[in-house]
């Protein structure tokens, strides 16, 4: 839904129509408001006297149903950060199945978003609790933990083919009877195992979005690629 039409605008009637704070600093907020929307300051609009804006294009709203969707998250800050969570779920198979640190790291690395591992956790258990994702149990990659020269401690994917983790997974199967492709092994043989190797390796598992909100979730991740690409062509 369109909420503002290309054209010039009072800043203060902005403030209101877009449902920001007011504060001593209207601009900032008008601009941090358009940019999560997709737009690109000096390209889609601009402030050309005090008080006023130029928009070069229509803004438009969260539709309902992506409302809906903050609502039984309970997003109420940091939207355009969970929409990019959102996003890489849906359309990153890498980022997918990624342990929670390197998903933080990533988040920074290519969108420069700093979120914490907490704050990711909550926002995957709440989807999960609303039936808006589920685990995806035919969708995992392995990962392989080992220390360098320097005794930092490392991780990083392997092919689930891996000549390693193959000889890591029948050491576990002949020593102590468990299959780590259908079950966990628990801590104790995981010490045991990195004694023997110095690695270990584990499994995680990648998501899906549910049939009854993929459209809703499409609407999102149609809104925020959009964003991305503007992002990218403005840089």
């Amino acid at each position: 839904m369109i909420i503002l039409n290309s054209g010039e605008h009072r800043v203060s009637d902005m403030i209101i129509t877009l449902k920001l704070k007011d504060t001593k600093d209207r601009k900032r907020a008008i601009v941090s408001a358009l940019k999560k929307r997709g737009l690109i300051e000096n390209k889609d609009f601009e402030f050309p006297k005090k008080g006023w804006c130029n928009l070069f294009v229509d803004v438009e709203d969260y539709t309902s149903d992506e409302q809906k969707l903050f609502n039984k998250v309970e997003i109420k800050t940091n939207r355009d950060k969970f929409e990019i969570f959102v996003y890489s779920l849906f359309l990153d198979s890498y980022f997918n199945t990624m342990p929670w640190v390197e998903k933080v790291n990533y988040l920074n690395e290519k969108y420069g978003i700093s979120v914490s591992v907490d704050t990711l956790r909550r926002w995957r258990n709440k989807l999960i609790e609303n039936n808006i994702i589920k685990e995806d149990e035919c969708n995992f990659s392995w990962w392989c933990s080992r220390r360098n020269d320097k005794n930092e401690l490392y991780r990083y994917m392997v092919e689930k083919d891996d000549k390693e983790l193959l000889e890591w997974k029948k050491f576990i199967k002949e020593e102590y009877n468990i299959d780590v492709d259908e079950e966990d092994a628990t801590a104790d043989i995981f010490r045991k195992a990195w004694g023997e190797f110095n690695r270990v390796y584990k499994k995680y598992w990648g998501y899906y979005v549910t049939l009854e909100e993929r459209a809703n979730v499409e609407q999102m991740v149609n809104r925020v690629e959009k964003r991305i690409k503007n992002m990218s062509n403005g840089s």
